[in-house]
């Protein structure tokens, strides 16, 4: 996608003041501005919609449009940037109608890495002309990294909406699989229709949301028997089960063990 020569204008790293506000003015500038958050919480309003920041959110802007961005004072904003324009073969900006035409936003997991990809860019773009290479070539390194998050997230068939919903979800099952007791709970919990939550879920899992449970449960049982003194019984309460039998049942069909012989198990 940016397989045409770069040129960085301007970067760094803003730790914001109290009082930071940032707006951008359509037509003010040219290119894109590569933003990425490291620390803190804000807000971003683009063109296209008003995005709440947190660690980890990623921002191709279009510099020729507005971006106003405000954050929280009480847990100010880190923001590394790096502003470039695409060229032609003569070294002169792409007409807009020639730029590429990526996502606006996708939430980076590995912070750290892209985090450090961002320093090198903007270490090497301050040394000035003699570093531009360097810079430039770490800059590409970064967009491939946002390029391949995604088109993984396209093969994915998962709006990022979805995939952040889906780990939400599974959080929370895995912190109390017991108050799941049916696929409704989580429907109305993922505000989703049934049907529309099982296909998500699966697409992105590789399993039913109701597999997910109790898997979550299972385990959640093994270590009750290993670390706890509670009675078979009283475990099966506990999480969930209509009674000692389901449990017992369901226990042995994903362990190959009964509760009783996991529970001796050295």
């Amino acid at each position: 996608m940016f397989d045409m020569p770069l040129r960085i204008d301007r970067g760094d790293r803003t730790f914001c003041a109290p009082n930071w506000r940032w707006r951008n003015e359509p037509g003010q500038f040219t290119g894109f501005n590569l933003w990425f958050i490291t620390a803190g919480e804000g807000t971003l309003q683009t063109s296209l919609k008003t995005y709440e920041l947190h660690p980890g959110d990623c921002f191709l802007l279009r510099m020729w449009d507005i971006n106003i961005g405000e954050h929280n004072p009480l847990n100010p904003l880190v923001v590394p940037w790096i502003c470039f324009d695409c060229l032609d073969a003569k070294g002169h900006p792409l007409p807009r109608s020639r730029y590429p035409t990526p996502r606006e936003h996708r939430r980076i997991p590995d912070i750290s890495f892209f985090d450090q990809l961002m320093r090198r860019i903007i270490d090497h773009h301050v040394e000035g002309e003699a570093h531009a290479g360097e810079a430039v070539q770490w800059l590409r390194a970064a967009l491939l990294e946002v390029v391949e998050h995604d088109r993984r997230s396209q093969l994915a068939g998962l709006a990022l909406e979805h995939s952040t919903m889906i780990d939400v979800l599974c959080a929370r099952i895995r912190e109390q699989p017991e108050k799941i007791t049916s696929m409704e709970i989580l429907a109305a919990q993922a505000k989703c229709s049934v049907d529309h939550l099982i296909r998500i879920f699966k697409r992105y899992k590789g399993i039913t949301p109701w597999e997910f449970v109790i898997s979550c449960r299972i385990e959640k049982a093994s270590n009750m028997l290993r670390f706890s003194s509670h009675s078979i019984s009283q475990i099966a309460d506990l999480l969930g089960y209509a009674d000692i039998y389901s449990f017992c049942k369901q226990f042995k069909a994903r362990t190959g063990q009964t509760p009783t012989r996991y529970r001796r198990m050295p």
